[in-house]
């Protein structure tokens, strides 16, 4: 258990990065092979890399940085990065849920500090794989990360308590952190404080809702869901430690 919780601190904790400098392109071209290899989301220090049908996207709080990649057996071509006039080409090693790029032919180099060089990401799930109580997922959107504390159906409900708290060596987290509703539909909140030290808060950017709960604290507020996609929520003080959640709209 300790070394689980030891690991969603490092995978939500802060990282650093750097912008990239300029330089010239590289030589090697790797054999073309499928994109979706290594599709998905990783984390390493609070910091995003997201790989995604020839795209990738590494992010850390507000910025956000992207460009193309192509892919074969051993080696990724990053491109499309405006700071830096050539492409970096990396070798990549997955084992089980990690993934390690090292430079073979990198002329930018602080695209090596952005990408984390020789460091393993570790791959998160989203909903759909099924998160682990207590461990980060991957919301919706892709890129946000939200401590995992079990999704509920609202459909058809007037009310849902929606509670806020943390656990020791994990963060704070939203019970349940993912919630399915109906389109437009009207959902009276019933906020409860189970931190009896920290006070959280319940932001909605979309609605302009931004409640704060004092320690131990209750609030009840109302929202209506969109009517496709998600609506993401977070606490504004603690959102870097993964403190996010969102309804989910089921249609039909």
């Amino acid at each position: 258990m300790r070394e689980r919780r030891a690991l969603v601190a490092l995978l939500l904790g802060f990282g650093l990065l750097a912008g990239c400098g300029g330089g010239d392109g590289g030589e090697a071209e790797p054999r073309e092979a499928a994109t979706g290899t290594l599709d998905g989301t990783y984390a390493l220090g609070g910091n995003i890399l997201r790989l995604d049908r020839g795209r990738w996207t590494v992010i850390k709080a507000s910025r956000e940085t992207s460009g193309q990649f192509s892919l074969s057996q051993d080696l990724i071509v990053l491109r499309g990065l405006e700071a830096c006039a050539g492409d970096g080409t990396y070798s990549w090693e997955q084992e089980q849920q990690n993934l390690t790029l090292e430079a073979v032919d990198e002329p930018c180099s602080d695209r090596r500090v952005l990408l984390n060089e020789g460091l393993p990401w570790t791959r998160l799930p989203t909903l759909a794989d099924g998160p682990v109580e207590e461990e980060p997922m991957v919301l919706s959107d892709g890129l946000s990360l939200a401590v995992y504390a079990g999704q509920t159906d609202a459909t058809g409900r007037r009310s849902l308590r929606l509670e806020t708290g943390g656990v020791e060596g994990v963060g704070p987290f939203f019970a349940p952190t993912v919630v399915k509703g109906s389109p437009g539909q009207v959902l009276e909140l019933n906020l409860v404080n189970r931190d009896d030290m920290r006070r959280h808060n319940l932001t909605i950017e979309e609605l302009a809702i931004d409640q704060d709960l004092e320690a131990g604290g209750r609030a009840t507020i109302e929202v209506t869901l969109p009517e496709s996609g998600t609506l993401p929520f977070f606490c504004r003080l603690h959102d870097v430690e993964g403190h996010r959640g969102e309804f989910l709209i089921v249609e039909g």
